[in-house]
């Protein structure tokens, strides 16, 4: 039985191809030299596996995040190119364009270095944890009023529900990382307007439905902090107080 260290680079590739995600991938890649090595003859590999995390319908918005990030000075010339582009790459008419863009993707991620990739790999694991409790949440509040004796069942997305639930966390994220400074998410008074005139008045909805999330989320969140914190104080009091 050969060890690992002996097998050709492209058997190692076709294993690490099929890794789960990208954080394994980097796990994988610490094991040893050779497998290291075998990575750096097809950095590819990484670009295959994103790539199957992240669906093509998302992929452009994934980028543009990605993009938003390293933008360096946000003024008004360089957020509508991005926003240009990304236009461009969400409104192709026929397959064979669709087809071109999808290429084009792949050929922008295969120039991206290693860590931007797993950060955007990171960015949408953290979207997919979202949108599932998002989703529950909504489907408990839903189901007990319609039929509370089904509440506590749990919900399994369609592939287009996961896919426009998603959307619009990336939408968002997109949204506030151009707009940092925006109060809000009207199309008429918004810094990010050109943002919200490129969808339908329904699909921002969705945005402002995913804010109202966030925020409820992070309201919890501070509160169980501050609950925390509370019991450190009295605990540190208690103690001085007994000695």
């Amino acid at each position: 039985m050969s060890i690992i260290t002996k097998l050709p680079c492209e058997i190692i590739n076709a294993v690490l191809r099929h890794v789960g995600s990208l954080q394994n991938l980097s796990s994988a890649l610490l094991t040893c030299r050779h497998v290291y090595s075998s990575f750096q003859e097809n950095p590819h590999v990484a670009v295959d596996i994103l790539q199957r995390q992240i669906a093509p319908e998302l992929l452009p918005y994934a980028v543009s995040v990605m993009e938003a990030s390293r933008l360096g000075p946000r003024t008004d010339p360089t957020v509508q190119a991005l926003l240009d582009k990304l236009n461009r790459e969400l409104h192709t008419a026929s397959q064979e364009a669709q087809e071109l863009q999808r290429r084009a993707l792949a050929s922008q991620l295969a120039t991206m270095p290693f860590p931007l990739l797993s950060q955007m790999s990171h960015i949408h694991d953290v979207i997919h944890s979202f949108v599932t409790a998002f989703s529950a949440s909504a489907w408990t509040l839903l189901s007990s009023r319609i039929v509370p004796a089904h509440s506590g069942e749990g919900v399994s997305l369609s592939p287009k529900e996961y896919i426009r639930f998603c959307r619009a966390f990336y939408r968002m994220e997109l949204y506030f990382r151009l707009f940092p400074h925006s109060d809000s998410l009207d199309e008429e008074t918004s810094s990010g307007a050109p943002f919200l005139r490129m969808f339908p008045a329904w699909e921002n909805e969705a945005i402002g439905c995913v804010q109202d999330f966030l925020e409820l989320q992070f309201s919890k969140g501070a509160i169980v902090l501050l609950a925390l914190m509370l019991i450190v104080f009295l605990l540190i009091f208690h103690a001085n107080y007994d000695s």
